[in-house]
C-alpha cells in the first residue's frame, strides 16, 4: 500500500472539521519504521480549527450528558 502523506491526511480530515465531529489519528507508524505523521497532521488541524471557531475536547467531554 502506499503510505499515508501529511497533504493527503489533511485533505481528508479538513472537510471533515465541523462541530461533534471525531477525527482519529493514529500515532504509530504505518509500517517499517517510517516516522508517523500525526503530530504534523494535528498541528495543521488545529490551526484549522482555531481558523473557524472550534475547540478540541476530550471524547468524555463530548459524550457528556
Amino acid at each position: 500500500g502506499v503510505a499515508a502523506t501529511v497533504d493527503a491526511a489533511v485533505g481528508r480530515l479538513v472537510p471533515a472539521l465541523a462541530p461533534g465531529a471525531i477525527l482519529v489519528l493514529h500515532d504509530a507508524a504505518e509500517r517499517g519504521d517510517r516516522a508517523p505523521i500525526a503530530a504534523e497532521v494535528l498541528a495543521t488541524i488545529l490551526k484549522e480549527m482555531d481558523q473557524r471557531g472550534l475547540r478540541s475536547v476530550t471524547l468524555d467531554e463530548l459524550l457528556a450528558p
